[in-house]
């Protein structure tokens, strides 16, 4: 073989073989760096998941609390109610005697007394002075009309049949007392404030759904829808939102 051409192979060879050698040298390199890269991503990976699992461990906890104040909460709510209801029925207790008489004309500066008892004549209810525990009238701060006349008997059985005697003359007015005007006079159950807003409810039920019958007895409020369906006793919101359950 020409020396030339030997010697032009033998170069060729070599830097074929260099050239080679600098690709194997730079793939490893590249492999390197490849699992530099991987070993960085699942440690990165390994520490996310560590997090992930912390933040998820402290979520259940915080779930777990608020699942636990809610239940308290509730608990609280009801122990509250149940004692504003003890409340309402002790203070109702004390009302059982009583009326409350709206619409009764009193003359300023005039003893009550005798328009009491001449209210009573009018319904033919024998009333007399020692019937009664306590008497006195509310000031009429929203209007001119009279204001409202407390009435607390000393014994039950009279407060209930007043109210009888009143149910009778459902008409009841001013002209039953022998006055020329007429103005409505109405004759009620002493009620403790809850048990009025309670009341006006039960009526507004009756009157958006048709019911017959709503009243009071002894300070507790009743619903009837017709003659022959039963009875229903509203303690609460609760049991008018029952109804239409």
């Amino acid at each position: 073989m020409d020396p030339e051409i030997s010697k032009w192979l033998n170069s060729f060879k070599e830097s074929f073989v260099n050239q080679l050698k600098q690709l194997e040298d730079s793939q490893k390199t590249v492999e390197q760096d490849i699992n530099k890269s991987l070993e960085f991503c699942i440690e990165k990976s390994d520490e996310n998941t560590k997090l992930i699992t912390a933040q998820n461990e402290q979520i259940k906890k915080q779930q777990e609390l608020i699942e636990s104040l809610v239940t308290e909460n509730s608990i609280l709510k009801k122990q509250v109610n149940q004692l504003k209801y003890d409340l309402d029925c002790a203070q109702q207790d004390s009302r059982l005697n009583s009326v409350k008489i709206h619409g009764l004309p009193v003359e300023p500066n005039q003893p009550l007394l005798p328009s009491i008892i001449n209210l009573s004549k009018s319904i033919d209810f024998p009333l007399q002075e020692d019937m009664l525990d306590t008497y006195f009238q509310l000031k009429n701060k929203i209007n001119d009309r009279p204001g409202t006349v407390v009435l607390k008997f000393l014994r039950r059985s009279d407060k209930n049949t007043f109210l009888q005697k009143k149910k009778i003359r459902r008409d009841l007015n001013t002209t039953h007392l022998g006055l020329q005007t007429s103005s409505p006079i109405y004759i009620n159950e002493s009620l403790t404030a809850e048990r009025r807003i309670l009341l006006s409810k039960a009526r507004k039920f009756k009157k958006d759904f048709n019911w017959k019958y709503v009243w009071t007895s002894a300070g507790k409020i009743f619903l009837r829808k017709t003659d022959n369906s039963k009875v229903i006793m509203i303690t609460s919101q609760a049991d008018i939102d029952k109804i239409l359950s």
